[in-house]
């Protein structure tokens, strides 16, 4: 594995040009955790290097989509030009189905040294409603 990657960068700094972009893996990207608790479910997702005004998190039809966007950096600078880039620039989504088991309305998210987390209270069980049962 050492010969490939030595074998790659030396390729990237001779050939630049014809250098590909690595592959963008969402999920790795944003790893995330979800702990069930009695009342709720807690999501925990890696978003390091983003700032908090670049993610986003809505709910639509019973399902939950993070959405998260990192600019590219600059590729020149008075001292220098970036030769090579492996930091993720862009957006990316992921998308969760809660359904109808949980409060909507009371989410919470809470974003902190590169981790957002949301709190989804569960919804107070339905009881059967009452109803009076023909006799035939």
């Amino acid at each position: 594995m050492l010969f490939t990657n030595t074998f790659s960068d030396l390729y990237d700094t001779l050939f630049p040009e014809v250098r590909e972009p690595a592959p963008r893996r969402t999920n790795a990207l944003m790893s995330t955790d979800i702990t069930e608790y009695a009342d709720r479910y807690e999501l925990s997702m890696d978003l390091a290097g983003f700032s908090k005004e670049n993610i986003t998190a809505e709910v639509k039809e019973g399902v939950l989509t993070i959405h998260a966007k990192r600019e590219a950096p600059a590729q020149e600078n008075a001292e220098g030009k970036l030769i090579r880039s492996e930091r993720f620039s862009g957006e990316c989504r992921r998308s969760f189905t809660i359904g109808e088991d949980v409060e909507q309305e009371a989410i919470r998210a809470a974003f902190a040294d590169g981790v957002l987390t949301l709190t989804i209270p569960k919804a107070a069980p339905k009881l059967p409603e009452n109803r009076r049962i023909a006799i035939s």
